[in-house]
């Protein structure tokens, strides 16, 4: 998985050559830059990345330079919200099977209903 922090780091001090562009698997433009470094461009681009990637959000990096990690934890998490909804729905069943045997109050239910939900 790529680091924003090291891209950064690899503007700054091989932006010249962009080695950049290698790290983040852009080797068309890597190529470029080696061929152009003789003009000082690849330089300027090099610092411009480099403030880039320091100014990025880490969730705005790895959705564009990890996008298939990136897939994958949003994936994980929505699966673990949607568990965590039916073992909240399914704790309110039990809650309500107590309070109809008679085990709990109605404002016990209640106030633990508002707890599981909050």
């Amino acid at each position: 998985m790529r680091n924003r922090i090291i891209a950064a780091a690899a503007s700054l001090l091989g932006g010249s050559f962009g080695l950049q562009h290698f790290y983040l698997g852009n080797i068309g433009k890597g190529v470029l830059s080696v061929i152009f470094s003789w003009t000082g461009i690849p330089t300027i681009i090099g610092i411009v990345d480099a403030i880039r990637f320091i100014s990025m959000t880490d969730e705005h990096f790895d959705r564009k330079f990890n996008f298939e990690e990136y897939k994958k934890r949003l994936i994980e998490q929505e699966v673990e919200k949607r568990l965590g909804r039916q073992d909240v729905a399914t704790e309110l069943e039990k809650l309500a099977q107590l309070m109809e045997i008679g085990y709990i109050t109605f404002e016990e239910f209640e106030r633990r209903k508002a707890k599981l939900l909050r």
